[in-house]
């Protein structure tokens, strides 16, 4: 596994905490660097960034241009849990990219005889990046509470 002092083992900045027993999981097969305990985790990642093939997080830390061009080696994100808003996959400058959410949702009514009604629901969106210019989305989303979603969407930027 070590060759000349180095390890084989896959880089992953961490740039938002994860459960302990994922964090323990990570770190039995993978080489973490926790920089989102840094006191500032840009200077961690320019530090560490440049060896990192894969980052790991959570929605609201969220995966910036910043976060990504610290790391050129970047290969493959996953972010969990809500706020995916806030990364910006386009920056990453791939051709595509790539999102699945898995949880449970529960609407609540004003009526008090209205039972709360809830189910476990799905979500994927899938972006090809064409052109600069242009952008087609497709979404999913799946809740047999709620139906079934899914949409085409062009957009082109100026």
């Amino acid at each position: 596994m070590a060759t000349g002092g180095k390890t084989d083992r896959v880089e992953i900045a961490l740039i938002g905490a994860q459960q302990p027993a994922v964090l323990s999981a990570m770190k039995q097969r993978y080489t973490v660097h926790e920089v989102h305990a840094e006191p500032d985790l840009f200077a961690a990642l320019a530090r560490l960034g440049a060896g990192c093939r894969a980052a790991a997080g959570h929605g609201m830390a969220g995966l910036t241009r910043r976060h990504i061009e610290l790391m050129p080696k970047l290969e493959i994100c996953t972010i969990n849990g809500v706020g995916l808003e806030t990364s910006d996959l386009a920056a990453s400058g791939r051709l595509m990219t790539a999102e699945l959410g898995v949880g449970y949702l529960t609407s609540h009514f004003a009526d008090p005889a209205a039972k709360p009604v809830g189910n476990f629901t799905t979500r994927a969106k899938i972006q090809y990046f064409p052109t600069e210019l242009v952008t087609v989305t497709l979404t999913g989303d799946d809740c047999p509470a709620f139906g079934r979603l899914a949409h085409i969407r062009a957009q082109w930027r100026a």
